[in-house]
Order: structure tokens, then sequence, then C-alpha cells
């Protein structure tokens, strides 16, 4: 986390992951806007959220990232700037198996030490609204 002089924390810097098509961008633009966009482009720019979204004031930049393999070295670097992770996954069986096959230990691969936070998004996409069986 960012800290200014008097060692308060001054902004947070969020970085969302996952496999393509998990809603990364949606779930951003969501938290940002209050709405639930129709049209997302493929990823964001950085984002700041609304002044006052956290009770403490503190800002929050929220980073989104390409799930494709020649943005690896831009996804590792902003993973080493992070205060936290969101890791996504689309509510299905494949991309639940995403986390333990890929991005958990790609997560332990880069030594990303700070807070991960596993968000299932698309639960209102899914045919079967149940729980997700393996």
């Amino acid at each position: 986390m960012g800290k200014s002089n008097t060692g308060d924390i001054s902004t947070v810097r969020v970085v969302v992951v996952g496999d393509p098509g998990t809603g990364k961008s949606s779930l951003i633009s969501s938290a940002a806007t209050y709405t639930f966009p129709r049209n997302v482009p493929p990823v964001l720019r950085p984002t700041r959220l609304p002044v006052g979204f956290f009770p403490d004031l503190v800002p929050v930049t929220i980073i989104d990232t390409s799930s494709s393999m020649e943005h690896q070295i831009t996804l590792a670097k902003e993973l080493k700037l992070a205060d936290a992770v969101v890791l996504t996954y689309a509510c299905t069986p494949a991309t639940l198996d995403g986390l333990s096959t890929f991005w958990l230990p790609e997560l332990r691969k880069l030594e990303v030490k700070v807070p991960v936070i596993v968000v299932g998004c698309k639960l209102d996409t899914r045919e079967n609204k149940g729980t997700i069986k393996k």
C-alpha cells in the first residue's frame, strides 16, 4: 500500500486477474459506476473507485489485466505492485479448475505475498443456477 509521510495509507492498488471471459472488466466497471455495463472493452485502463467508496476514504485504483500470453510480463509487473489481488472465475467447473491448476500456482511462482480474493462472476449467465459440481 502506498504510504504518506505520516505513515497513513495513501492509496490501495488492486490487480484483477483470471481466465479470459471470466468477467474481470465487467466486475471493475460495475464497481466503479454502480451499474452493470452492456459493452465493456476487453481490458480497462486503471480505474479509480469513487471517493467515499470505502469509509476510510483511502483511494483505491483497480488494475485490469489481459489473460493473453503475450501480456505475461505486464501481468507479473502489475502483481509485484499490487496491494491485493482479485482472482476471478466464471462460476463454471472449467474456470474453477483453472484456479488450482494455473492461477494459484502462478501467483506462488511470482511470489505474490498480498491478500488474494477469489470472486465468482457470471453466475447469472449459467444454465444451471445450482451448486457447481466438479
